[in-house]
């Protein structure tokens, strides 16, 4: 990525470049929202049927696994739109977070 970004203003092949960089950099936290969401879900679930004992464990791991959810998405977000990206990345970070 700052490879890409250190390359002078008028090199022929900037623009593309940057834009590849950026759609293999939002890949990473487009990954970790869905598997966020995923482990949301999961210890939601388990704060309400698992053992009460470890209920507030499995609220905490519920509570982080949303919020890095949510902060993973908002990054998916900022390379979608200062990269104009493909909407389908943002879409899918869309439907990942909309699970948690």
């Amino acid at each position: 990525m700052l490879e890409a970004l250190r390359l002078p203003r008028d090199a022929p092949d900037r623009q593309e470049r940057v834009a590849t960089a950026m759609r293999a950099a939002t890949e990473v936290p487009l990954r970790i929202t869905a598997v966020g969401s995923h482990v949301a879900v999961m210890a939601a679930r388990l704060a309400r049927d698992g053992n009460p004992r470890l209920r507030g464990d499995a609220e905490t791991a519920a509570f982080l696994a949303a919020g890095d959810t949510r902060a993973t998405h908002r990054l998916v977000y900022i390379n979608v739109e200062g990269a104009r990206l493909d909407p389908e990345l943002a879409q899918r970070a869309d439907d990942s977070s909309a699970r948690c």
